[in-house]
């Protein structure tokens, strides 16, 4: 899936989801040590911002990237050649035909998925929180693809783990109990969003999945919203992308 050309920071991952795909999944270090390598407008200095993506167009090799204003709901669109380079449609999902077009996703406890036909014609990625997986953003994402569920690869990024994300009530009487894992506070659980997601794509259809095993949380090299309310500031955003080649 990597072109081997591609000097890569080693804390970024690289999913292998085909020979005509390319993906990454960036650090809260950037590829020059940077400390800081915030991908969000909304959450850092602009102009440093403006910076990385630039850094990251360049990493993946893409004639540009295209971002979306997501909003924690179920839209899916389709990314053509056509658009203007700059729009950002308000959606959580994308997929696209297209070559060198980078799909891009921020994340910061959220779960990036991404996905590409096994024969590497199409790709796409999704925000996938708990409200859009209780709204049905894969189920969405799933019905736009041009392309099968049991031809798709998948590949689940970093995010909050069941063992530390602590939900009220309000939240997890929406999935199914088994998902919901016990806590001191019985007006609380925790909520195993990887393992919800798994379920989704495999009752859509998608078989071959991977990833799910990196907690942002957990591991202080990514973002984590919750980790950053519990210590003040604002936290940044790291990206998943993929790439048709």
């Amino acid at each position: 899936m990597s072109d081997p050309a591609q000097d890569l920071p080693e804390t970024w991952l690289s999913p292998d989801l085909g020979v005509r795909v390319r993906s990454m999944i960036t650090y809260s270090v950037g590829p020059n040590d940077v400390t800081d390598f915030n991908l969000a407008f909304h959450a850092g200095e602009t102009t440093h911002t403006a910076r990385h993506r630039a850094d990251l167009q360049h990493l993946i090799g893409a004639r540009r990237v295209q971002w979306l204003k997501q909003a924690h709901g179920t839209r899916c669109v389709a990314i053509e050649q056509a658009e203007l380079p700059g729009e950002e449609p308000v959606a959580d999902a994308m997929w696209t035909r297209e070559q060198g077009i980078a799909l891009a996703i921020l994340t910061a406890d959220c779960l990036p998925v991404l996905l590409a036909s096994t024969d590497g014609s199409c790709v796409a990625v999704a925000h996938a929180g708990w409200q859009g997986l209780a709204r049905g953003v894969l189920a969405e994402t799933i019905a736009k693809i041009p392309v099968a569920a049991g031809d798709l690869l998948a590949f689940m990024g970093p995010a909050i783990s069941g063992a530390v994300y602590e939900v009220g009530e309000d939240v997890w009487r929406q999935f199914p109990s088994r998902f919901a894992g016990p806590h001191a506070d019985p007006a609380k659980r925790y909520l195993d969003l990887i393992g919800i997601a798994r379920a989704q794509l495999e009752s859509l259809g998608v078989m071959r999945i991977e990833g799910g095993d990196l907690c942002t949380f957990k591991d202080g090299g990514y973002y984590s919203h919750r980790r950053w309310l519990q210590a003040g500031g604002v936290c940044g955003r790291f990206a998943s992308v993929i790439m048709r080649l």
